[in-house]
């Protein structure tokens, strides 16, 4: 089964059933959704699009992208991109898919790059010209033929010839890479098979059909939001699509779309529980029968809270990118009131991702297989496993051993047949020879009733290798100090695992996609363990250019201090995200340059990020 015959199927049963719909904006059917689809394939079809051709998708949530990806694997490969990249992030991004083509709105940043590297471009009406009245009357797309072809790898611009279409489940459909927060990221392409398993899979454990409603709060260029879709559309629902999650809407999508399921991770599912107490009057009304949780640990005691508030179960679900999903909670559907009405003999365990949906085994260093109980590195295998990595040799013979693909991941498989995450092997503390899962010192600082968020993470020790900390973020209207908070892990740690030194800050530093960098985290936070304990790397450097002298003046300003070092951390000052996108604002105000937020946790500093302004390393952008 192909992607795009999953999508013919349900447009022959029901085509003017809603596919997508976008609250306060347009809407598709099955039939419109797959007429746009066809559109797009005809125009990279003309185009010389090969089947091993990459489509790098630059669209914003909402029917488009949805469109866009089953146009592309009709004829190729899709290849998603984020959308608010700036020009130098596509620049490298398309020359790292070996982009063929790419699909992009009207007046996107993506076109002009994509024209310079001579590709192929399929542009799609702005937004603002009305897509979905453009694809009832059968608009004509726009496509920019492709200028001569630069070199590239197959799967690039080589890629552009003559077609034949592709007819085998096992030609490539989704062209992804690792998020590369502990090595090089590496490229790997998932079939229409790999994708087609994992959607019988997912849909067979939580009896999605006809009547089901999948609110999408996730970006759509990542996996987890586009494999929800895939999920829905498989099985003839209708996504509810937002352009965007708003925390303060989501009760309100709630009760006027009556979805019956989302997805997110933890710090939106945080989010909307934050947000449920304004809404319990109409918790009655709600339809949802269960929500998913994944990409990152959700603490047992937020997930029990926030089952109570939508009175449904909350699922943890389990997986790498290269093997789609391969953990799944079992379903215990809830009413209102929270209790389970199927009576299912197997629930929700604190702490564990859920059963296997694929093969899955826990392997030690030798490749040897373990018991239930022992601990060591998980592997799986199956149909929704990848076949592996493009031209990297290296990542491959470290990521297969015998058949089984080596996920990173430390855990277990209980006697029940629950899995069980400790966390990244590459995280794992060695303290003086003695290895500390940070996920199991988070378990307990988490415990705290003043703890919302926590990550613990290890920091260079002159003659240990390694020492243990944390930082933490204080639940909403609770108080409590780092030493309160270690003497309470200290009750339930022993002293190797508990953590040295605890920071309480705004918020936990993540990656772009969202994930904790634990390996990153003394570097961004300036710390080391120097002979007295924990302290700052740096001293109070004094700027030495007209450039650092004026982010040193923005700096001081917005933290409210007399003066910063240039090589002073800003989240040991005391900043965090919302610091950081007010100093971006600053910085656009005043030099009329634009940075992301996320800048500023890859180069906290204010001498890193004079660098990469002189050198424009992250792109930003003249307005």
């Amino acid at each position: 089964m192909r992607l795009d015959e999953i999508l013919q199927t349900q447009t022959q049963r029901q085509p003017g059933r809603p596919a997508v719909i976008v609250p306060g904006g347009a809407s598709l059917s099955y039939g419109e959704l797959a007429k746009s689809a066809g559109q797009i394939a005809e125009l990279l079809s003309e185009a010389g699009l090969t089947a091993d051709g990459h489509v790098a998708l630059c669209l914003p949530n909402g029917p488009e992208m949805l469109a866009a990806f089953f146009g592309a694997v009709q004829v190729g490969i899709a290849a998603p991109v984020a959308p608010a990249s700036r020009e130098a992030e596509l620049e490298a991004c398309f020359q790292d898919q070996n982009a063929a083509a790419i699909v992009a709105m009207e007046g996107s940043a993506a076109i002009e790059v994509a024209r310079r590297r001579g590709l192929a471009v399929v542009e799609l009406p702005a937004e603002n010209q009305g897509w979905q009245e453009g694809i009832q009357e059968g608009i004509n797309l726009k496509l920019y033929p492709a200028l001569p072809a630069i070199p590239a790898a197959t799967g690039g611009a080589a890629a552009i010839a003559e077609r034949k279409p592709p007819k085998s489940s096992e030609d490539g459909a989704l062209l992804l890479h690792t998020s590369g927060t502990t090595s090089r990221p590496k490229q790997f392409v998932l079939t229409h098979h790999n994708i087609c398993a994992a959607i019988q899979l997912a849909a067979r454990h939580l009896r999605l059909g006809l009547g089901d409603r999948y609110l999408n709060v996730m970006p759509l260029f990542h996996t987890h939001g586009l494999m929800r879709c895939l999920w829905t559309i498989a099985t003839g629902g209708t996504i509810i699509c937002p352009s965007k999650f708003e925390a303060a809407l989501f009760f309100d999508w709630v009760e006027d779309f009556q979805p019956t399921w989302y997805s997110a991770v933890p710090t939106i599912h945080q989010a909307v529980l934050a947000e449920a107490p304004r809404h319990r009057a109409a918790r009655e009304r709600r339809q949802l029968r269960f929500a998913i949780t994944n990409s990152a640990p959700m603490p047992p005691k937020v997930a029990d809270a926030l089952e109570q508030e939508l009175g449904a179960p909350v699922l943890e679900l389990y997986g790498c990118s290269e093997t789609c999903s391969a953990t799944l909670a079992p379903l215990s559907e809830r009413r209102g009131d929270g209790r389970a009405d199927n009576g299912a003999a197997r629930t929700r365990k604190p702490g564990s991702v859920g059963v296997p949906l694929i093969d899955l085994a826990i392997m030690n260093e030798s490749g040897s297989l373990l018991s239930a109980g022992e601990v060591g590195e998980i592997v799986m295998r199956g149909d929704t496993v990848t076949a592996g990595y493009l031209g990297n040799d290296e990542a491959q013979q470290a990521a297969f051993t015998g058949g089984w693909f080596r996920s990173g991941d430390l855990g277990y498989v209980d006697e029940d047949g629950f899995v069980f995450v400790n966390g990244r092997l590459k995280e794992i503390i060695n303290r003086g020879g003695e290895k500390i899962a940070p996920l199991e010192v988070d378990a307990v600082l988490l415990n705290h009733p003043a703890v919302a968020q926590a990550a613990t993470f290890a920091v260079p020790h002159g003659t240990l290798g390694e020492e243990v900390a944390a930082v933490v973020v204080l639940a909403a209207g609770m108080t409590a100090n780092a030493e309160e908070i270690r003497a309470f892990a200290a009750e339930y740690l022993s002293p190797q695992k508990t953590p040295r030194q605890i920071l309480i800050a705004g918020e936990i530093p993540k990656s772009r996609t969202g994930k904790i960098i634990r390996r990153e985290l003394a570097g961004i936070l300036g710390l080391n363990f120097n002979g007295n304990g924990l302290g700052r790397r740096s001293e109070c450097v004094a700027a030495s250019t007209p450039l650092e002298k004026a982010l040193e003046e923005i700096w001081a300003d917005v933290l409210g201090l007399d003066q910063v070092g240039v090589t002073e951390n800003l989240f040991r000052l005391g900043g965090n995200s919302l610091t950081a996108m007010q100093i971006a604002g600053r910085i656009a105000d005043t030099m009329d340059i634009e940075l992301p937020a996320a800048v500023f946790f890859e180069h906290p500093t204010i001498a890193e990020l004079a660098k990469i302004i002189e050198h424009d390393s992250v792109a930003p952008t003249s307005r």
